[in-house]
């Protein structure tokens, strides 16, 4: 067992929860909130290994045992591939940290990068191997034999709550990119409306599997702790009210509704619209993407964003880029 708080290292912690028979605590030092003990790497990786888990993984993705669909997977993906397009042309080199089945390391394949990842599943990297096609390797980053300054970009999307230690997984990450290399990490928001409305039944606090809940000032302590410069956190005005432990709840039916209808206006259709300018333009100077707007989208911008401190999303994308 890992104790401590995964970010500070503080030992002073307050409850917060109790969940499938684990605890959740808060640090006293930077209010970080975590599994508490934490399980080591390698009693973690069983869970992962399981078919129940692996099915559930490759569902929420539209993909099944022997097949998946490329352009949901495309889609998926292409605003994460529109933010690495930021800093680096496609034909550089990307490692995808934690990759599962390789989705991502074949969609920025196909749109031009020299990609590869790494995943400690071996039932997720055959997968990745057999049936998408992606170049993986069945390894912890830290066994991986990397060389120094081999990559260009190295992408870590939903792994650091996974991480027993993540400022360690951090420091490779740093350890393995050139100079000047970017890391772009992504992770459950903490602070996100659905968190607030699901409360204790929200999925994202699961401590058997994720554990450490970040919010953008812990993910940003974090990453400062591995030795990166912070460019930008961003938060991802996505919400999935179905993502909770107990559908028979009030405050579940009264979300799922209201999201339905939301969904369906074009206001909603902005929204999102924003949301990918503002990854997209993430480690830039404050808003530049706002000089080519005239003056009433230039308003419902600067609304949105104001807006967007207490609106926020299940998901949070962080840009860090490794000095020198």
């Amino acid at each position: 067992m890992i104790g401590g708080c995964p970010v500070c290292g503080g030992r002073r912690s307050r409850f917060y929860a109790r969940k499938f028979g684990s605890g959740l605590v808060r640090c006293r030092d930077c209010g970080l909130v975590y599994a508490e003990p934490r399980f080591p790497a390698a009693v973690l990786l069983e869970r992962y290994e399981s078919r129940d888990f692996f099915d559930a993984y490759l569902a929420n993705l539209g993909a099944s045992r022997e097949e998946y669909d490329p352009e949901l997977i495309r889609r998926h993906y292409h605003p994460f591939l529109g933010l690495i397009g930021r800093f680096f042309a496609p034909g550089k080199t990307l490692l995808d940290v934690g990759c599962g089945a390789g989705f991502f390391v074949k969609a920025a394949s196909e749109a031009g990068w020299k990609a590869d990842g790494v995943e400690i599943s071996k039932r997720g990297t055959e997968y990745a191997r057999r049936v998408v096609g992606a170049d993986v390797r069945n390894a912890r980053l830290e066994d991986a034999s990397i060389p120094d300054a081999g990559r260009d970009l190295v992408t870590m999307l939903d792994l650091v709550e996974h991480l027993p230690e993540p400022v360690r997984t951090l420091r490779e990450a740093r350890r393995i990119l050139k100079p000047g290399g970017v890391l772009v990490v992504s992770t459950p928001d903490f602070r996100s409306l659905s968190r607030r409305v699901l409360g204790r039944c929200w999925a994202a606090l699961s401590p058997g599997e994720h554990l450490a809940n970040f919010d953008a000032g812990t993910l940003g302590r974090v990453l400062k702790r591995a030795g990166f410069s912070l460019l930008a956190v961003k938060n991802l005005l996505v919400l999935n009210p179905d993502y909770t432990h107990d559908k028979s709840r009030w405050a579940y039916r009264i979300f799922k509704r209201v999201h339905k209808r939301l969904e369906k206006t074009s206001f909603f259709g902005r929204l999102h619209g924003f949301e990918y300018l503002d990854l997209i333009h993430a480690g830039e100077p404050a808003s530049p993407h706002l000089a080519g707007l005239g003056p009433g989208k230039r308003f419902g911008r600067r609304a949105y964003l104001k807006a967007k401190r207490f609106l926020r999303g299940d998901i949070l994308v962080a840009v860090a880029r490794k000095p020198g």
